[in-house]
């Protein structure tokens, strides 16, 4: 792709975000797509997506960020592991996330 291209695609795309967001979403993006550990401190995965989780309490597991009922009707956003989109149990304690690579 050309420099010429690639400017009229980020000029039309600017039309339709804002170009701080854009740029946000590209970043985001990038690093996304980086294997490395994320410390939640740094930021939380978005999008209710299933992640790599590092926590004290059950080392590696694959759970997702995402708000969950409590007792008494209040919602809470959480760390949950899914089984068939089932919530198996909370993890406590996630020191760090990690994207999961693109299927095969």
């Amino acid at each position: 792709m050309s420099i010429e291209q690639e400017k009229m695609i980020v000029e039309s795309l600017s039309s339709i975000y804002p170009m701080q967001k854009f740029e946000e979403d590209a970043i985001e993006t990038v690093l996304d797509a980086l294997p490395r550990w994320i410390p939640c401190s740094e930021r939380l995965p978005k999008d209710n997506r299933q992640v790599l989780v590092y926590a004290r309490s059950v080392h590696y597991a694959l759970a997702k960020y995402d708000e969950m009922r409590n007792a008494d009707g209040t919602y809470k956003k959480q760390w949950v592991t899914f089984d068939a989109w089932k919530p198996l149990y909370t993890i406590k304690e996630v020191i760090a996330w990690m994207p999961l690579p693109e299927p095969f």
